[in-house]
């Protein structure tokens, strides 16, 4: 009901959905309707999928097993005023930053040359540095249904095979302290992190 265009798969059609609609059905399901509008803010501002999910996750209640773990973070450094996180696919810094990135010799790079189409490579790029710096929680409740479903979301909303992403998302996670050095000779120079080999 909210639609798959927002975010593009081969493993979905592409059809424009009704978001307003599907979140008033939530609320005629009975779901709280404090949930509802958080769930509905969320899905506005994001588009991610995960949002109505939340919703119907909790229609039942909260799972009875509850396991509650950090997230592993990758090394935060500051360039100039900013966390390196803060230069992501949704800045024009962090944009050129990624262009120049995909420039380098490093394995995230080489990959990502010989897989995506150039009009594709930067998106992607931010796809996953996303998952990795701006997507994790300090405790993060684990359970079956959700694990799921931020598998989906990490893998398939990626247009990748779970191999494919799996296999790019460690690349980049290795390769993260080069795109910092970049960040940094792009942005300022940077403090408290790594020196960039230049």
């Amino acid at each position: 009901m909210v639609g798959t265009d927002r975010r593009p798969s081969r493993h979905l059609a592409t059809r424009r959905g009704e978001p307003a609609l599907a979140f008033d059905a939530l609320h005629e399901l009975g779901i709280p309707p404090t949930l509802v509008e958080i769930t509905r803010e969320g899905f506005r501002k994001t588009g991610e999928v995960l949002c109505p999910f939340v919703s119907l996750l909790m229609a039942d209640g909260s799972p009875e097993i509850t396991i509650v773990i950090d997230d592993e973070f990758p090394p935060e450094i500051m360039i100039g005023d900013v966390p390196s996180w803060a230069l992501d696919v949704y800045s024009r810094e962090g944009r050129a930053a990624y262009a120049r990135f995909l420039g380098t010799d490093c394995a995230a790079a080489r990959w990502i040359r010989r897989r995506v189409p150039p009009s594709r490579q930067i998106a992607l790029l931010g796809h996953v540095v996303f998952r990795i710096e701006g997507g994790l929680v300090r405790n993060r409740l684990r359970w079956k249904p959700a694990d799921e479903l931020r598998r989906q979301v990490d893998f398939e909303c990626a247009d990748l095979e779970s191999s494919e992403a799996i296999e790019i998302e460690g690349l980049v996670r290795a390769d993260i302290p080069i795109l910092n050095g970049v960040r940094a000779e792009l942005n300022g120079g940077q403090r408290h992190g790594i020196d960039w080999p230049g």
